[in-house]
């Protein structure tokens, strides 16, 4: 039998992995370095990190629409590729520099965007339905809030895509 099962019913799977490791021999199963991050996120951040640029593409392209107060095509726009995946792709590249020294500001720059990205989307449909006017300036503000927080965004998501996996000590 490779695991007790007298030992604790809450040992986690690298404390398993050991047991079973000691149990069979050394020489069965070498010891494996364990990444801090998803590593599998980590992987993907590089193709991830192009979809975000793409979208930041898109994105720019909408001013048009958005000069236009043109809140229709703005929506479908944010609803087609390459930016309806923006939120995924984003979220990958938080998840694979959640080991890292940038996590931080990864993540609050994160949350930046999909903030301000929610906020147009929500001011867009205020301005389609007509239920209460927009200010002058108010839907221009909220799309520029949305790209500047992107640019922040893939700013840091850069840099954290570029530093190598973190393993545990």
């Amino acid at each position: 039998m490779l695991v007790d099962h007298n030992d604790d019913d809450d040992d986690d799977e690298s404390q398993i992995f050991e047991k079973c490791r000691r149990r069979i021999g050394v020489f069965l199963i070498p010891p494996v370095e364990e990444a801090r991050a998803d590593i599998t996120n980590k992987l993907a951040s590089a193709a991830a990190l192009r979809k975000v640029r793409q979208g930041q593409q898109k994105l720019k392209e909408m001013e048009f629409y958005v000069v236009n107060n043109d809140y229709t095509s703005l929506q479908l726009a944010l609803r087609k590729e390459p930016f309806f995946d923006i939120r995924k792709n984003s979220y990958i590249l938080v998840r694979g520099g959640d080991d890292g020294p940038l996590a931080g500001d990864l993540e609050r720059c994160y949350k930046t965007f999909m903030a301000s990205l929610e906020k147009m989307d929500t001011t867009a449909t205020l301005g389609l339905r007509g239920r209460r006017p927009l200010e002058d300036g108010e839907f221009y503000h909220s799309y520029r809030s949305t790209v500047e927080s992107l640019e922040n965004f893939l700013a840091v998501a850069n840099e954290a895509a570029e530093i190598p996996v973190q393993y545990k000590d």
